[in-house]
């Protein structure tokens, strides 16, 4: 058989060929796959860190999110074949105590980033980013923009610090003026970032930032436009926010604003926590990570408070979200240590009927709370070694003797076991109210009214429902003086009627 040498030659190079197209579409996919994933290379001039570390925002707190050792041209590279969630990181130096800068992490994780100790921001740049550069251009303006307003208000408030305020009313309305531009200007300059490209992390990090703009004119208006602008602000706090959008708590906006939000925009005030506060958890149901702080936050908050009959609230959400089993992220333990808080606080809310004590006065007489009548009944928990208690009985004994005739008595529970030396105080102290020993009782005050610390006061009306808790003297007497005055005002009322 005779072999065509020629044909074989033109079918080895057409092999060749083929092999070679697959060779490159082959390359082209594993390049393709290899882009999927986060390069983002640091070139840092002026440090000798071994380590680099990676962090984002949760809330107010920070979370690990990689690792990136020193090469051996100076450079750190944080990669991987998974993305990172999107939020703004800190990089932070080996020891974890210094962060370094922060930028912003997208849906582009290949990138670089260089500066240098010198002037870390002022020296910053970004290549292949144009999200982390338009944000930096951005806050660069609002910079200036801030230094400008400053300058502006020193030389307005030196002219009323002058006591020449009334001459120069024409200049201070012309600096005022100047600062309403700025930040009218500020605003436009926010919606035109956050309308180039709305579903950005930039644009997440700026609707943060907007404020509602009520309609109301609070410098020549009326009471009630203070206080329509207050609901309007209220009500439309969280409209520039997409509260399924789970970016948001990685930043450090988020928790700024839940805070303002939660502590300063709603009434302070357990049933409006409730009401709000409720609200709110539901828009972020469909986004976890959100879900999770917002409950989180919110069941802190009201555990942490300190305004009075706030553990209203906290038992509430602590019901509702933990012991319900909503909260799955929460250990055993803390689900369990949570339902014992609960249940000590529950008994003891504001407008409960106050629980029973039985105790052994000085004459080992068993005493009754709930026999006890009053149309005050001060319940007083305290301590004779106790410096606080000895600086708020005398206190407390001269306002009882100043409100017996208005139906004031006290309850006074000594949580020290020793019956001689507790008696030598009640005679050094003139006590001539109820007195009784907690260590000599029926029931446990302490498990009962969760009494961790002295002196603690209760306020209980004729029928023994709590109307306030953990007050001062000061406060006590504010109460019930409030209160009867206002049974006065409601007597003459029926008695017009």
């Amino acid at each position: 058989m005779k072999i065509d040498k020629k044909k074989m030659s033109l079918n080895s190079q057409q092999a060749m060929k083929q092999l070679l197209v697959i060779s490159v579409f082959m390359f082209c996919v594993s390049l393709a796959h290899g882009q999927s994933g986060r390069k983002i290379d640091i070139e840092f001039q002026g440090i000798n860190d071994s380590v680099l570390y990676l962090v984002h925002y949760y809330g107010n707190s920070n979370t690990l999110a990689d690792t990136a050792f020193r090469e051996r041209s100076g450079r750190y590279s944080f990669q991987g074949r998974a993305l990172l969630p999107e939020g703004v990181y800190i990089l932070v130096d080996e020891s974890k105590s210094r962060s370094y800068l922060e930028f912003l992490i997208g849906d582009n994780q290949r990138f670089r980033i260089k500066t240098d100790t010198a002037d870390i921001y002022g020296n910053l740049s970004f290549s292949r980013s144009p999200m982390n550069t338009q944000f930096r251009e951005y806050t660069q303006y609002v910079v200036a923009q801030r230094n400008k307003a400053n300058e502006i208000r020193v030389r307005r408030d030196y002219i009323i610090d002058s006591g020449e305020e009334e001459i120069h009313q024409e200049k201070i309305r012309e600096l005022e003026a100047k600062l309403e531009k700025i930040d009218e200007e500020v605003r436009g300059r926010q919606q035109e970032v956050i309308d180039r490209d709305p579903n950005s992390m930039v644009a997440v990090l700026l609707r943060l930032q907007l404020e509602p703009q009520h309609p109301f004119d609070l410098k020549n208006g009326t009471r009630e436009d203070t206080i329509n602008a207050y609901r309007y602000t209220r009500d439309h706090f969280w409209d520039a926010v997409d509260l399924t959008d789970e970016r948001n708590v990685r930043t450090p906006l988020f928790h700024q604003k839940l805070n303002n939000y939660l502590s300063g925009m709603v009434v302070q005030h357990p049933d409006s926590i409730i009401l709000y506060g409720e609200k709110l958890i539901a828009k972020t149901v469909s986004a976890p990570d959100l879900f999770r702080f917002v409950v989180w936050h919110t069941i802190n908050m009201t555990e942490r408070s300190n305004v009075m009959g706030m553990d209203k609230a906290f038992v509430h959400f602590a019901s509702e979200y933990y012991l319900s089993g909503k909260a799955w992220w929460i250990s055993d333990a803390v689900k369990n240590r949570v339902a014992e808080r609960v249940r000590r606080l529950e008994r003891i809310l504001i407008g409960a009927v106050a629980p029973e004590l039985q105790m052994w006065d000085t004459n080992r007489v068993t005493t009754s709370l709930h026999r006890t009548q009053a149309e005050y009944l001060i319940l007083y928990f305290w301590d004779y070694d106790c410096g606080h208690c000895r600086r708020i009985t005398p206190e407390l004994r001269d306002f009882y003797h100043e409100m017996r005739e208005y139906g004031v008595e006290v309850f006074a529970v000594c949580t020290k076991t020793d019956l001689d030396k507790w008696k030598e105080h009640i005679v050094k102290y003139e006590l001539d109210w109820i007195n009784v020993n907690g260590g000599y009782s029926i029931n446990r005050y302490d498990t009962l009214y969760d009494i961790m610390a002295t002196p603690i006061i209760f306020l209980l009306d004729r029928d023994k429902k709590i109307l306030a808790k953990r007050l001062d003297v000061r406060q006590l007497r504010n109460f019930i003086t409030q209160d009867i005055e206002q049974r006065r005002n409601r007597d003459g009322v029926k008695r017009e009627d």
